[in-house]
């Protein structure tokens, strides 16, 4: 899978999310529809992103140069998620205010967007939340996704990654 067509399948998720938002700004469904949207698209985002890592996992199993290659590819995959899950909880957010819990009503959109990535980062490094809490049951459910994206990439797919850089390593031709 090339770099570029990462990013447009990972960006066309991201704006899927933002024209749920768009869609209940408008107001054109109920808000219940607009969490049903949100979690769906959660879901569907997750599955991609595990079969995106471990289909990668797979064709570069068969390669010999592929460790940097791979690496890029697992960064970018990372970032894509984090800012993914960002926007989710964003669009969350911004149909529900009680949502979250720990952000300022007075912040901007700018200052949203950074809370709920550095929200997402942590997620993603299993840290801890920090300041902002999710506080309702939807909120919970995509804060949950994330952290079991986030243990699934970091557990399976790293570890399978070095056992086989490992495994490469030790078929070289020693000198």
């Amino acid at each position: 899978m090339k770099v570029k067509e990462v990013l447009f399948k990972s960006l066309g998720i991201i704006l899927l999310c933002l024209l749920v938002l768009y869609v209940d700004s408008i107001e054109f469904f109920d808000n219940w529809v607009t969490k049903v949207s949100v979690i769906s698209i959660t879901i569907f985002k997750s599955l991609f992103f595990v079969f995106q890592n471990f289909k990668k996992i797979q064709e570069n199993n068969q390669e010999i140069d592929f460790y940097y290659k791979y690496l890029i590819f697992l960064g970018l995959n990372i970032i894509m998620v984090i800012i993914s899950f960002a926007v989710d909880f964003f669009v969350l957010y911004e149909v529900s205010k009680e949502s979250f819990i720990g952000i300022p009503l007075n912040y901007t959109l700018a200052e949203k967007g950074f809370e709920f990535i550095y929200f997402s980062i942590l997620n993603m490094t299993n840290f801890g939340f920090g300041q902002v809490t999710p506080a309702t049951i939807t909120a919970k459910t995509i804060t949950s996704m994330e952290v079991i994206l986030s243990f699934v990439a970091i557990i399976f797919v790293l570890s399978d990654f070095m056992s086989l850089r490992d495994s490469i390593i030790n078929r070289k031709p020693k000198k």
